[in-house]
Formats: C-alpha cells, sequence, structure tokens
C-alpha cells in the first residue's frame, strides 16, 4: 500500500557527477519505509572551488543559479527590506524585470544545503605530482595499509601540499561562510571518494599517469582539510571515507569507475545528512 505524502522536507544538494546519485532521491523510514525526506539537486559540471567565488570575492553566479533553481532564492526588488546586498552576490540577471534584488526564501532558510565538490580539485593536484614523488601524510600505518606503494624517489614536503590545498580550497570556505552569515542556517559538505587503485584503469578513463598511492593521499589529505574547516567553523560534515574504504583501499564493488562510488552506496549520505539534521528535530 502507498502512503500519500502531501510535501515533504528537502535536503537540498549542490554539486557536480559526484552528487548525481542523490538525484530526485528519498530519505526512507528504516522501518517503515515510508519517505521522510526527498532530494532537489542542482548539477554543476565539474564544480571545482574556485568556481565558489567570482572576482570581486562574490558569491558565484554558478553558485547563485543553483540556488535559485533549488528555491532557496527569490528575486525581489532591491528596496525590499530582506534584499541581499549586491556586494554578496550579483543583481538577478535571470528576471531583472521581476526584481533586480535576490532574497532568501524563508519558507526554506533551514533547509540542509549540501554541497558535493573537491575530486576535480583534487585530481589537478594529483596530475600535477611527478610520478616518481611521494607525499607524506600524516594519517596512521593501519589507514593506508592496503594501498599499493611505489618506489619514490623524491618528496613533496608536507608543508607545501597542505599549503597548495588550503589555497585551492580557500574560495570554497569562504564561500560557505558567506552562506552561513546571509542566512543559510544549515550547511553541509561531503568527503571525497576513494578512486580506483588500478593505474592503468585511472589512465584510460581519466586520461593521466598517476600512483595509486599519490591519488589517496591527496584525496584523504583534502579530505582532512575540509573535515577540520567544518569542525572549526560549525559546518557539518558528512564523511563517507571509512564506509567506502577498507585499509584506505576502496572496498571490492563499490567502484563504479575510475573515480565515482556507485549510486547505492552514495544515496546513504542522504540519511546521514537528514538524521544529523532533520531527523533530530523529529519528535520521537
Amino acid at each position: 500500500m502507498r502512503l500519500a505524502v502531501d510535501t515533504l522536507p528537502m535536503l537540498a544538494v549542490v554539486g557536480e557527477s559526484h552528487a548525481d546519485p542523490m538525484m530526485s532521491a528519498y530519505v526512507l523510514d528504516p522501518v517503515s519505509r515510508v519517505p521522510l525526506a526527498f532530494s532537489p539537486y542542482a548539477h554543476i559540471p565539474a564544480l571545482r572551488s574556485e568556481y565558489y567565488l567570482d572576482p570581486q570575492g562574490r558569491i558565484n553566479a554558478k553558485i547563485v543559479a543553483a540556488l535559485c533553481t533549488l528555491r532557496l532564492l527569490l528575486y525581489c526588488e532591491p528596496h525590499h527590506p530582506n534584499a541581499l546586498s549586491a556586494s554578496v552576490m550579483d543583481w538577478n540577471l535571470f528576471n531583472p524585470l521581476g526584481g533586480y534584488g535576490w532574497r532568501i526564501n524563508p519558507a526554506l532558510k533551514d533547509t540542509p544545503l549540501l554541497f558535493l565538490s573537491g575530486e576535480v580539485d583534487a585530481r589537478l593536484i594529483c596530475h600535477a605530482v611527478p610520478l616518481h614523488a611521494n607525499v607524506p601524510v600524516p594519517f596512521r600505518p593501519d589507514q593506508t595499509a592496503r594501498i599499493p606503494t611505489f618506489p619514490a624517489t623524491a618528496m613533496i614536503s608536507e608543508e607545501s601540499m597542505a599549503m597548495a590545498i588550503a589555497t585551492v580550497l580557500a574560495p570554497m570556505f569562504q564561500a560557505i561562510g558567506l552562506l552561513r552569515d546571509i542566512g543559510f542556517s544549515t550547511i553541509a559538505l561531503h568527503s571525497i571518494s576513494p578512486p580506483t587503485a588500478d593505474d592503468a584503469q585511472y589512465m584510460r578513463e581519466m586520461n593521466h599517469d598517476t600512483r595509486a598511492l599519490t591519488r589517496y593521499q591527496v584525496i584523504m589529505l583534502f579530505n582532512a582539510a575540509m573535515h577540520d574547516h567544518c569542525e572549526r567553523n560549525g559546518f557539518l560534515f558528512i564523511d563517507r571515507w571509512q564506509d567506502f574504504t577498507k585499509g584506505g583501499l576502496i572496498r571490492d564493488g563499490y567502484g563504479a569507475d575510475a573515480v565515482h562510488v556507485k549510486d547505492t552506496h552514495m544515496r546513504i549520505s542522504l540519511q546521514r545528512l537528514y538524521e544529523m539534521t532533520i531527523g533530530r528535530q523529529v519528535p520521537v
């Protein structure tokens, strides 16, 4: 028997292809299987951290368009009492006849907003690391135990790698801070998924020669940086690394291709987000 559902709370998602499994997905009650929430999704192709801000340091038009698509933003006249400053995001260019300004949709301002990006940024850094170089990581040996090693003849300093990652992620961190400042109360980032450990597959699909150890070390450092930022600044972090890996390596049967995890495993992230947000507010 299907139960009638009038409306469901939203778990809004913005991201690149790693967020595709969330598109129109539902969170179901684990016992009754009744829908508890659904996931509208705005896709930004190959979303990178630098895309979060425009050259003036405002929230980028790509992010604005995604929030507009999700109805988290409404257009309005610039003199509207709740109009957002043009110093935060550019004027509405989609339908300026309806009002040049933007305001937050008051009915949806507390909607959990999940961003999935970072893998493309991590990939570009991996591609810049020489094949013969190793990346030092501050992780326990058991966290990387199953990742294939190689005889490195050079070393990337821990400081330079940390600086590179911090520089790359800075626009995304600044943008989610701006979004919270203007009124979005619940913002989350998602961990980057583990890639294939097969160097030949990676080369075949991504057209770049890297080592599995390099790919894994860089992504783990990215995830650690995002987790640390969220923890220090009061954002949520959906960390799926331990779910997707064993001994640091992607679990058998989890990979969809060289860089994506299969849809069924990714969608569990929505359940995690629901439990951390809306689920805590539902009376027992």
